[in-house]
């Protein structure tokens, strides 16, 4: 919030955090209560969830410093126990949770291990895809992340890609100009996210 005083930014995109588990894992869905009370620690077992299920939960979460744990954080109100001097007093993530670098880590833990659940960027999901790593993808509060619940951010966990400048930069108004061609929509749709209209804020 305080970076606003000195800079403006334009939303060029949109991504979502998506919830996944192994493709053999007979959990379909999940809430954000029981994700909170996964991550927390309160619930270890997926027959918490569901009687007709069974298995301690492996949870996956990210190391401090990734962008899609400052999204999750500020989501499901609990943070990394390794978080310090935030502005918010959140429960800790349980320490149990394996603490993964890049998406792709979460990705190949999942796909590996049949319990573990975790916690990615939508984006990195679909470039997996051609991979056949066996994981699923669980809708959260009975909302499946899609490019089109994201991009009108009926999905619950939606992250604006920015691009943000100074205010006082001479040059920003004819460099948007030239972002707004084919060629940026083709980026952006080549790393798997949702393009945006342009919003100056």
């Amino acid at each position: 919030q305080e970076e606003k005083e000195k800079f403006n930014h334009i939303t060029l995109g949109y991504d979502g955090l998506a919830i996944i588990v192994h493709k053999e894992n007979l959990i379909e869905k999940i809430s954000t209560e029981e994700l909170k009370n996964i991550y927390s620690g309160k619930i270890q077992n997926y027959k918490d969830i569901d009687a007709k299920l069974d298995g301690e939960i492996l949870v996956i979460s990210k190391m401090i410093g990734r962008g899609t744990l400052d999204i999750f954080e500020h989501y499901i109100k609990l943070q990394n126990p390794k978080t310090i001097n935030k502005n918010y007093s959140y429960p800790h993530i349980t320490n149990k949770a394996w603490e993964a670098g890049a998406n792709n880590d979460v990705i190949v833990w999942v796909g590996g291990l049949k319990n573990a659940i975790g916690f990615v960027s939508f984006g990195s999901i679909k470039i997996f895809d051609e991979y056949n790593i066996p994981i699923k993808i669980l809708p959260l509060d009975s909302i499946q992340p899609t490019n089109s619940t994201i991009e009108n951010k009926s999905y619950p966990i939606v992250r604006e890609l920015n691009l943000v400048y100074q205010k006082s930069n001479p040059q920003i108004d004819t460099f948007i100009k030239k972002l707004q061609n084919s060629a940026l929509k083709e980026i952006i749709e080549k790393n798997n996210f949702i393009k945006a209209n342009y919003e100056n804020k």
